[in-house]
């Protein structure tokens, strides 16, 4: 049975073994440069096939980079359907440990599944985390209506000084009863086009909503191309494409989170403190549960209307 294989060296008749590979896969039997390289494709391409039995189908890894959650937790879950975690079970296999136990509950071994779903302990950790980002809310708040319980709705929008080469700022926050919880403008310098004036004012409210503490917040204007970019699970290529980027990536600052479109009708306060913007003594003006004189007579026919 041993006939013909080099039994005066093992060593050597291992080193051998990928030449006769080859050399069995050539039709002729002769070595060749060519039937090399197309037996290390075929490996390659049976190792990928044996990788992907084991993996999510293409569509779905493009749904779980696409998520927007913090780069950490697609990292976690990736690293998990690989099954590369440090989990106990995987460092006894690495000769790290020697017992796979799990250290928590003590009743089986600590698998990747068993980490991070499967371990009777894990139901204490579940009572006490926050829920996830929302992005959209499923039913969001009707234009012009107050938010959701336990909601605030930040309304925003610009307006352009051409004269002065300025622009102007407004947002107005509502709680759940539609009355006012703070509002602030803005002067800042005039960007090269009205939407980059759009989304500037969007990322304000974001940081104003944040500034006060409010973690539940619908933002809300009436620019339409804003509001789409901001929704758009893609990287936006506009001119303002690097605000965007920003506001997605300060969304994680809020437990829930959602952008909404209304018609100028709905937005008219913030319209009109965007446009007095310039009219006051500062730059920067905020007023907490209240609005300015200039802006009353909109605020109490839309708090009319919601009540």
């Amino acid at each position: 049975m041993t006939s013909g294989f080099p039994t005066h060296n093992t060593q050597e008749f291992f080193l051998l073994l990928p030449s006769m590979a080859v050399m069995l896969s050539c039709v002729d039997g002769q070595y060749s440069v060519k039937a090399g390289y197309n037996l290390l494709v075929c490996e390659e391409l049976n190792s990928n096939a044996r990788i992907a039995n084991r993996s999510l189908p293409k569509s779905s890894w493009k749904g779980l980079w696409k998520l927007k959650t913090p780069s950490r937790i697609k990292t976690l879950l990736w690293r998990a359907n690989a099954d590369a975690l440090p989990t106990r079970a995987n460092l006894v296999k690495r000769k790290v440990l020697s017992d796979p136990t799990c250290q928590a509950c003590g009743a089986a071994q600590e698998s990747t599944l068993h980490a991070l779903w499967s371990c009777p302990k894990l139901s204490e950790v579940c009572k006490f985390s926050q829920p996830l980002l929302i992005h959209p809310l499923p039913v969001a708040s009707p234009s012009g209506c107050p938010p959701p319980k336990d909601w605030v709705k930040a309304n925003f929008d610009g307006a352009i000084f051409q004269g002065r080469d300025e622009a102007g700022i407004g947002i107005i926050i509502h709680n759940d009863h539609g009355l006012v919880m703070a509002a602030l403008t803005q002067v800042i310098p005039l960007p090269t086009s009205v939407e980059i004036v759009e989304v500037l004012a969007a990322r304000r409210a974001l940081i104003f909503a944040s500034e006060l503490g409010f973690d539940q917040v619908i933002l809300e204007g009436d620019s339409e191309i804003a509001i789409r970019a901001m929704n758009s699970e893609d990287y936006s290529a506009a001119s303002f494409g690097h605000i965007i980027s920003d506001i997605k990536s300060f969304s994680s600052h809020f437990r829930a989170l959602v952008f909404q479109h209304t018609r100028r009708l709905g937005n008219k306060v913030a319209h009109r403190l965007a446009r007095a913007a310039c009219t006051f003594s500062s730059s920067l003006c905020t007023w907490m549960e209240e609005v300015p004189v200039c802006t009353y007579a909109d605020y109490s026919a839309e708090t009319i209307n919601t009540t």
